[in-house]
């Protein structure tokens, strides 16, 4: 996961967005084509949006001094509605990267896909995975040379052999 830059000496470990008035940026187009759908329908809207504000908000109320939530504010400069074919397998792709991550979350393990190795593999020589991060080869190895040093068993998850590369 990218690092978010720190705010007022703050760590920010979140970011949010939120679009005011995206109902407003299909009103005109209603007007000029108007459509007519029903409950159940699937619909999908594109959004051009630009960033008016950017704020921090604590992520715990009760410790404004603590981690910090980044917040994008758009505003809409014009949307639209298309065919489902134009976007689902990007809006598929964010559901399954949403999804790993919740697993990584609750501790459920999946083999990474080639896309999500080859993000690890950069983020990782780039220097951006101060801690060890689960699924990273790199990681692993640096945790199985961990283990070997202090003498402690060597981890599953870095264990060459039948099943892992």
């Amino acid at each position: 996961m990218p690092e978010l830059s720190d705010f007022e000496g703050l760590p920010v470990r979140q970011a949010g967005i939120e679009i005011p008035g995206a109902a407003g940026g299909l009103r005109e187009a209603m007007k000029i084509d108007p459509q007519e759908f029903h409950k159940g329908d699937e619909v999908y809207v594109v959004l051009h949006c630009v960033t008016d504000k950017v704020r921090f908000d604590p992520i715990d109320r009760d410790d404004p001094t603590g981690d910090q939530r980044r917040v994008h504010v758009f505003s809409v400069e014009g949307a639209t509605i298309v065919d489902g074919d134009l976007v689902r397998e990007h809006i598929e792709a964010q559901r399954e990267k949403i999804a790993r991550a919740r697993d990584r979350e609750q501790g459920v393990g999946r083999l990474p896909t080639t896309d999500e190795l080859e993000r690890l593999d950069a983020e990782h020589e780039a220097g951006v995975h101060r801690d060890l991060v689960p699924g990273c080869p790199h990681c692993a190895e640096e945790a199985a040379a961990e283990a070997a040093e202090a003498g402690e068993p060597t981890p599953i998850g870095s264990r060459r052999g039948k099943g892992n590369a």
